[in-house]
């Protein structure tokens, strides 16, 4: 007779019904990689958090080393967009176990962040650059001249620009990952969850300070 933890092993295998091995490319989300990865994250979060709101708001784009350094942080989360198809996930009914197979991680990925993910890389300042001709001056050293534009009477062109942009600030939509990383750490910062909690209202009403500013 078979003891009760292979009745439940076995028990979750009838229910998943499929090979849970870890492939070459798999990655373990509580791998030093990961980890490493996510403070990555955390750190350029912060930097968006910042430096966004400031540039749309005060008609300041990023030129030069400045621009460079966006379109690496672009790059940076187009690989995690990757990645966290091959990062694996612990079972919400077992929390030793950890799902490696491609098709469920991928499914539970298309069921929670990968919408908010995809939307908040969209190339949108790129294109804008593009449709402006100012993408090759944006990469030089000395940046662009100042945009020079006729308002027409109506004032249409005007609330056009102002509007596109706006669409800018869908770079802060990647701000939703710090709830990610919260989730996937909780258990190690269990003993600080009171300390988190209120500097997490202190993160939060000075950033709101900064946006409205």
């Amino acid at each position: 007779e078979l003891d009760d933890e292979a009745r439940r092993q076995i028990e979750q295998e009838w229910r998943l019904g499929f090979d849970n091995r870890k492939r070459w490319y798999s990655i373990d989300p509580h791998s030093t990689f990961r980890g490493r990865w996510d403070l990555t994250q955390a750190c350029i979060l912060v930097y968006i958090a910042l430096v966004v709101p400031f540039r749309v708001g005060y008609k300041q784009p990023a030129e030069g080393g400045w621009y460079v350094l966006d379109l690496i942080i672009d790059l940076y989360f187009y690989v995690d967009i990757v990645l966290n198809f091959c990062t694996g996930f612990v079972d919400p009914s077992d929390e030793e176990r950890v799902i490696y197979h491609p098709g469920i991680i991928a499914k539970n990925y298309a069921k929670t962040w990968l919408t908010i993910d995809v939307v908040a890389c969209l190339p949108i300042d790129i294109v804008l650059r593009i449709t402006q001709d100012r993408l090759e001056c944006s990469l030089s050293q000395g940046g662009c001249p100042p945009e020079d534009r006729e308002v027409d009477s109506s004032g249409q062109l005007l609330r056009l620009f102002k509007l596109l942009r706006l669409f800018r600030l869908m770079k802060l939509l990647r701000l939703f990952k710090i709830m990610r990383l919260f989730e996937r750490y909780q258990d190690d910062m269990f003993k600080y969850l009171h300390y988190l909690s209120v500097l997490r209202l202190m993160a939060i009403m000075l950033y709101m300070g900064h946006i409205f500013g």
